[in-house]
């Protein structure tokens, strides 16, 4: 089968896409450097552009994927007894998909306002201390700059496809109607969903991601440590009960986490 074939492409439900729009225009208003063609083919030529949707992998290409990943038993591949409605989940399961779920989408919108605190002094010249030697000495074997460039774009890059795996956790949530019907008089999708889009940095739901970056060695080592941990537990997450969730791991471990984890070691 095709690779893309093995994918099914949705959109969100307006409200949560024009509400993702705007938390993109306050922490993330370069996102469309990285979407600007010349651009993007200088530094990724033979990579095509990141898609900005929710990607679930369909059933039938699923098992391959799920074949891979640590833990894989038979049953990982095996969809038949995932459960595909929220409400079909009992209150304990639902509210341990829910921390998880939520738990997913805040370290992605958390890790974009970590990483701009590094790409903005690197765009704009400020850096100090460690961070500004390695600049200059970037800059001594790197007159004409690209290769800062570079390590600027990437960092984008890497906050595109963050935004990418916030808007899948966010499908998750919203595409299933039944994760917002009423449950001890509460709608759990829209409560989270609003919750998330109001945190700030350092109100995060996972300590790591309230970490100030400071230095250029900051990000590059989380990305080297915390983006491991991250492609482990995109693994772990195949094995899903609420097979929404399942099928969303596929394009995050395999075609994007990979990234994050060798833009930090290089």
């Amino acid at each position: 089968m095709p690779f893309l074939d093995q994918f099914r492409i949705e959109a969100l439900p307006k409200k949560w896409a024009d509400e993702g729009k705007l938390w993109q225009e306050t922490y993330f208003p370069e996102m469309p450097e990285v979407f600007d063609a010349p651009n993007w083919s200088r530094h990724y030529p033979e990579t095509p552009m990141p898609r900005l949707s929710v990607i679930m992998a369909k059933p039938d290409g699923f098992a391959g994927f799920a074949q891979k990943v640590v833990g894989a038993t038979a049953a990982t591949g095996n969809l038949t007894n995932r459960l595909w409605t929220a409400d079909k989940m009992p209150d304990a399961q639902f509210m341990t998909a829910l921390k998880i779920i939520r738990a997913q989408a805040s370290t992605e919108l958390g890790s974009i306002q970590q990483h701009r605190m590094v790409y903005e002094q690197l765009d704009s010249g400020s850096l100090t201390g460690l961070d500004k030697e390695i600049v200059e000495g970037i800059h001594r074997t790197d007159p004409d700059g690209d290769r800062l460039e570079s390590i600027s774009f990437s960092k984008k890059r890497v906050c595109v496809e963050e935004l990418r795996h916030h808007m899948q956790m966010a499908g998750v949530l919203t595409l299933d109607p039944t994760f917002d019907k009423a449950r001890w008089g509460r709608h759990w999708a829209t409560e989270t969903m609003e919750e998330l889009f109001a945190m700030k940095p350092g109100e995060h739901v996972l300590d790591a991601f309230n970490i100030e970056f400071k230095s250029l060695m900051d990000s590059a080592t989380f990305m080297s440590f915390i983006d491991r941990v991250g492609k482990f537990q995109l693994e772990m997450q195949h094995h899903f009960l609420y097979g929404p969730m399942a099928l969303s791991m596929p394009w995050m471990r395999f075609l994007e986490e990979s990234y994050h984890l060798a833009a930090g070691e290089t």
